[in-house]
């Protein structure tokens, strides 16, 4: 390989005191000579530099016209410079056996040849094309000899025995040196590995020095917390907020004398002025005397973190209210379905002049508005059973937009952009409708002296980034509908309670706080998400993300009231678990002209069926049921009887029959709470299809 000497790699030249002095003398000058080379051999920081030092001072300590380095490899050597004897050995490798170097480093033992023809140990032929008639070739001793220093003469001539003991001691110096170098090279790969990891950590790294300023920073750090000038305060580099600086300090006091590596949670901010939660974790660093060299601090953004943990713990708050609210809509549309057929009774069998007739109709009234509330807890409780359709959210927001226009009053204006070539997704339209309308109406609400309601639709594709952040989403295509407002906004607890029943902004007697909670719950339930996005006095924007599907809408068509509510001579087989609700519906229908067959249970219903199946026309089932559900009930009915018609009933459905949120295609349901005239139109309807 090529070398250039260093400049501070040859040693002064060598010249004992005396040039007629006598051994002892030039022995002495040697020594001195030494001195130096030594130092310089300490200077050198790779194995160039090294052999550079060496060469020149094994050729000026003996006056030998050639100096040369041979290296091991193993079983094999090799001359490691340009300084080879001939052209043609120059990055060979040649058997330890085969050689005079490897003679030296098999033998730990330096050889002399005054006469290289004449020396058994030396391959005559390898060596006639060269200037060399005499050599000395020295061992670098360590624990194994790791290679050789060579000295060659043109003339014939032996080293007087104090030379070869300072060319011993140069090779084991430079022993030393080579091993330095080793050891050197091994500090500098870690250094530059762990700078390599710090510079690609994916979290920010700073370090301090023992006044807590910044010394150095990985891009990580450079990314969040911007390139801040050096020597900065770690406490504002960190932007730690005032709450925080005394937690802070006493972090890193704790460091600095000493402690045990730690962790903290402070409030930061980024380089853009925004809040951050950050987790510090910390380290010091001593010098050899044990005082404090640097603290090391490692830095995670956890707002991600800690954004999805509320968010899951609001999900997981709204699931229990879900299944509270659930439960008691279902107890409640029972109780209902009693409370307003009985009432239903009374009022047609009092006439209008009767003075009794009066608080039925207020009994009646209330129990309508009752029945409304217990719909409105079961669409935020999941627990709804949908018909959802594949549908064009844009036909849907124009069609309302007329209604919208008549509910918002004058002084507000609505903006209205609809997407081209919008997605279709499948939803139950008469809920979409319901979606919409009452979150128009809660933007309304917000704007009290008016505004401008902006709803927006559009094709979006929610990635990895978005679902990070937003518990419960998912990846994947979506249509979006955008509801905004420019109305007075809210803070961030107020967001936090917006979805929750009866939770409301607005003052005693002016809502029932179950508008937003019944949106959250449809969304939810038709595999949605709903977010909102407000800011005090700078308005809000509900933004809703259904996922969508590959198919074509169907067309909307107007819906018939049905036949009159007429009765029949059909055996119907009645399911229903509530007493009062079954004997409720069993009078009902025999007063219409059916017979009805009761069960309490899936199992008795069974029976029933196994003794008059070929009489029964229809079941009319609670979904509901204690032990097996009236769905699997119904299924195992038709399997043996394909031509049963099957009418289901509910104010409640459990997860086994919800668990899509939706019917079968074809299965006819009734909501509880049920009305006795809608329900013998609904049976007329059934009984009158023809298989």
């Amino acid at each position: 390989m090529a070398v250039s000497e260093p400049q501070n790699s040859a040693p002064i030249r060598f010249r004992p005191e005396d040039p007629g002095a006598g051994p002892s003398a030039w022995y002495v000058s040697a020594m001195e000579y030494m001195v130096d080379t030594v130092r310089r051999l300490a200077q050198a920081r790779d194995l160039d530099s090294v052999m550079a030092v060496v060469r020149v001072a094994a050729r000026e300590l003996t006056g030998a016209d050639g100096a040369t380095f041979v290296l091991r490899d193993g079983d094999k050597c090799f001359y490691a410079d340009e300084y080879a004897i001939a052209p043609l050995w120059k990055g060979q490798r040649f058997p330890m056996s085969a050689c005079i170097s490897g003679w030296a480093m098999i033998h730990k033992e330096t050889a002399v040849i005054e006469d290289i023809f004449a020396d058994p140990r030396i391959p005559v032929e390898a060596y006639r094309p060269t200037f060399v008639k005499s050599l000395v070739m020295t061992p670098i001793r360590a624990n194994d000899p790791v290679g050789a220093i060579g000295n060659y003469w043109a003339k014939k001539r032996r080293p007087r025995e104090e030379e070869v003991r300072v060319l011993q001691a140069l090779a084991d110096t430079t022993a030393v040196a080579m091993e330095n170098v080793r050891i050197y090279a091994d500090l500098n790969q870690r250094i530059r590995d762990m700078t390599a990891l710090t510079q690609a950590a994916p979290l920010p790294i700073i370090t301090l020095d023992p006044l807590g300023r910044v010394t150095s920073q990985n891009p990580a750090a450079t990314q969040l917390f911007g390139d801040q000038a050096a020597s900065v305060p770690g406490l504002e580099y960190l932007g730690v907020s005032t709450e925080s600086v005394d937690q802070f300090s006493i972090f890193l006091n704790t460091l600095s004398i000493g402690g045990q590596p730690d962790s903290l949670s402070v409030t930061g901010k980024r380089h853009d002025g925004t809040t951050a939660d950050l987790r510090v974790v910390g380290g010091s660093v001593a010098n050899e005397d044990g005082s404090l060299r640097s603290l090391v601090l490692i830095i995670e953004d956890e707002s991600q973190r800690v954004l999805l943990e509320q968010q899951f713990l609001q999900a997981q708050k709204m699931e229990a209210v879900g299944h509270l609210a659930g439960g008691v809509a279902h107890d409640f549309n029972n109780l209902l379905t009693v409370i307003l057929g009985y009432g239903g009774f009374l009022q047609r069998a009092l006439p209008e002049s009767n003075p009794l007739r009066r608080h039925v109709d207020q009994v009646n009234t209330a129990a309508q508005r009752a029945s409304a509330l217990t719909r409105q807890l079961l669409a935020f409780s999941r627990k709804q059973v949908l018909k959802p359709e594949v549908i064009d959210i844009n036909g849907v927001v124009q069609g309302l937009e007329p209604m919208l226009h008549r509910l918002i009053g004058e002084n507000i204006r609505i903006d209205v952009k609809c997407a081209a070539d919008l997605g279709k997704v499948k939803f139950d339209p008469g809920q979409i409708e319901q979606v919409l309308m009452n979150l128009v109406v809660n933007a309304r609400d917000a704007m009290p002296d008016g505004g401008t309601i902006s709803i927006e639709t559009a094709n979006v594709e929610l990635d990895a980034g978005y679902v990070k952040t937003h518990a419960e989403a998912q990846i994947g295509p979506h249509v979006a509908l955008y509801v905004s407002d420019s109305g007075t906004g809210m803070d961030r607890a107020t967001m936090e309670k917006i979805f929750e029943p009866f939770f409301t902004t607005k003052g005693v007697g002016k809502g029932t706080g179950l508008g937003l909670s019944t949106v959250f719950g449809i969304v939810k339930q038709s595999g949605g998400n709903i977010w909102v996005y407000s800011e005090l006095g700078r308005g809000t924007t509900f933004k809703v993300y259904i996922p969508r599907v590959d198919a074509k809408a169907v067309t909307a068509t107007a819906k018939s009231d049905g036949a009159a509510a007429v009765g029949g001579d059909e055996v119907i087989l009645l399911v229903e678990d509530e007493d009062q609700v079954r004997d409720f519906l069993r009078e009902v229908l025999t007063e219409a002209g059916y017979t009805v067959l009761c069960a309490g249970h899936a199992d008795e219903a069974e029976k029933i069926f196994d003794e008059q199946g070929d009489s029964i026309q229809l079941l009319l089932t609670d979904v509901v049921l204690p032990g097996r559900s009236g769905k699997r009930l119904a299924d195992g009915l038709i399997a043996r009887r394909p031509e049963l018609k099957i009418l289901f009933m509910s104010g409640y459905t459990d997860d086994v029959v919800i668990t899509s949120g939706e019917l079968a295609p074809g299965e006819a349901f009734m909501e509880k709470p049920v009305n006795a005239q809608h329900l013998l139109k609904k049976l007329r309807e059934i009984l009158s299809l023809t298989p």
